[in-house]
């Protein structure tokens, strides 16, 4: 339908926020919840396979060598920190606290996010070790370690936090890194590394609303809603400029129609065509907009359909529903 509105969130919450908001503005929303895979193809090997894998392909390939050296870098701090973290440390020691690991996430969390704040009014505490506070946590937080250590059962859960579940060394600990983005080579010499592809399965929320509800909503309140849940900018930008066109349009027709009282398709085209070029003439600025027969025609239709306008055969005029509608309003 072009006459209508679909925006996407990534969270239930998101989409209920928004539809309550729209359903404020006495407007009629859907909701669509949707399922979306996502392909991560990850390399797996030890830790001193992944590295020595990628300092070998640093000298192999020639189109890739940067990228495989930002993926040995990256590995080498993980390494590092890993190491820090279990220096001196043996089976059921503790590696760090609950409390730990929430603070590397809110920090996490608010580094990738930039619009993401705290409240002046919160502060995060420290770490229950010195050796969290290590420069090189900044490069590979503990949340990151974390999940690794947790999928390859290298840690247990306790009341305290999360103890050391094995003897191995860093280097010997089996990790994944993603090479989505790579264009793989073989791995015929390379027989500590697997290829492993990671589907991941995730909800979105469609909220969907049509008009004629959404004539009563203003472009700048919608941006200013959408941002406020989350959206990033110029997705932002992208719907709400969509938005306003489409709600020119619909009020050149209406205005129109009501103006003329029958009109046909070709002439309420011609109509619009000829408003979007005058409205910029008080403001010294020129637009114009060239709108095709066949989106004119779905345009009429869908106002048809929705009990708008009335068509018989190329002519189209205001519908009594809609008349009743304009009367109610102009004598309250």
């Amino acid at each position: 339908m072009i006459l209508e509105e679909q925006v996407t969130f990534l969270t239930d919450e998101a989409a209920e926020k928004f539809t309550e908001w729209l359903i404020e503005k006495n407007c009629h929303p859907e909701v669509k919840k949707h399922l979306d895979t996502t392909l991560n193809v990850l390399a797996r090997g030890t830790l001193d396979d992944i590295i020595d894998w990628c300092e070998d392909m640093t000298e192999e390939d020639e189109e890739q060598w940067e990228e495989f050296s930002v993926l040995q870098e990256f590995n080498e701090d993980y390494k590092e920190a890993l190491s820090l973290l279990i220096d001196g440390k043996k089976p059921g020691d503790l590696l760090y606290t609950h409390e730990d690991f929430e603070v590397s996430t809110v920090k996490l969390l608010t580094s990738v996010c930039p619009d993401l704040e705290l409240k002046d009014d919160i502060e995060l505490p420290g770490y229950s070790s010195e050796t969290l506070e290590d420069e090189i946590f900044s490069q590979v937080p503990l949340s990151i370690i974390h999940t690794n250590l947790e999928e390859e059962s290298y840690i247990k859960e306790s009341e305290r936090g999360f103890i050391l579940s094995t003897d191995k060394e860093p280097g010997e600990m089996i990790t994944e890194t993603d090479v989505t983005s790579f264009e793989l080579p073989t791995l015929e010499n390379s027989p500590g590394i697997v290829y492993v592809s990671a589907f991941i399965a995730d909800e979105s929320f469609e909220v969907i609303f049509r008009m004629p509800e959404y004539l009563v909503i203003e472009a700048d309140e919608l941006s200013e809603v959408l941002v406020d849940l989350g959206l990033d900018e110029d997705e932002v930008m992208d719907i709400v400029n969509n938005f306003r066109l489409k709600k020119t349009i619909l009020a050149y027709i209406l205005g129109i129609v009501e103006k003329y009282g029958e009109i046909t398709v070709d002439d309420l085209k011609r109509n619009i065509e000829k408003l979007w070029k005058e409205s910029g003439v008080k403001t010294g600025s020129y637009s114009k907009i060239a709108v095709t027969s066949g989106l004119m025609e779905s345009i009429t239709r869908e106002l048809e359909h929705d009990g708008i306008l009335t068509k018989e055969g190329n002519v189209v005029a205001a519908s009594p529903l809609w008349k009743e509608r304009l009367n109610q309003k102009s004598h309250p």
